[in-house]
């Protein structure tokens, strides 16, 4: 399912904040909620999501989120489009977000995306989180360092960040436990200075 990209009565959709040869990144649109419903409501992509995303995923539950997305300042999450054809269009593919630290790790902020199966293995990921990681460091000068979890079993997004440019700096032990299912956390950091890395 496709989001509407050209302008319509209710007026022209955001500018894209990155843009890659697969794929482009933007605020939402409350017009994108069918499509990420769509892609959302699927038990392979929750899987290694944490409990706070819904399941089902139900169109209210994308209104609502796009709806805190919009009312946030700044706005820290957006959606992924891919555009593997070059088409300027681009098709909802998934979304991705930045969560500030606190107290003395203000400085460090959080990584987070999710990508719609069907778009799985094509490379949108690595890029969207490439592209995304320079442009945050870019916009937030107080930013230090980006981390992103990701649970032991999940390998596909674990080589997303390895190819990204992240550093594995370590294993939380038995640190997640999601359907009964006691997982290792493996803790993935991006550097400020490691950013000339990113090409």
């Amino acid at each position: 399912m496709t989001s509407l990209q050209a302008e319509t009565p209710s007026g022209a959709l955001p500018a894209p904040i990155v843009t890659t040869p697969r794929c482009y990144l933007r605020p939402y649109d409350p017009r994108d909620a069918p499509a990420a419903s769509s892609l959302a409501n699927d038990a392979e992509v929750v899987r290694f999501l944490r409990d706070r995303f819904p399941h089902p995923y139900t169109l209210d539950d994308s209104h609502a989120f796009i709806k805190s997305t919009l009312e946030a300042k700044p706005v820290l999450d957006f959606a992924v489009f891919a555009t593997p054809n070059g088409d300027c269009a681009g098709e909802f593919a998934g979304g991705m977000g930045l969560t500030p630290g606190r107290d003395v790790q203000s400085r460090t902020w959080e990584l987070g995306y999710w990508i719609g199966q069907k778009f799985w293995g094509q490379g949108i990921a690595t890029m969207a989180v490439k592209a995304f990681a320079r442009w945050a460091f870019q916009t937030f000068p107080e930013l230090h360092r980006l981390e992103a979890e990701v649970y032991h079993m999940n390998a596909g997004s674990i080589r997303v960040l390895e190819k990204a440019g992240f550093t594995k700096d370590g294993v939380r032990r038995g640190a997640a436990c999601k359907k009964g299912v006691v997982m290792d956390v493996h803790v993935y950091g991006l550097l400020r200075d490691e950013l000339g890395g990113l090409e």
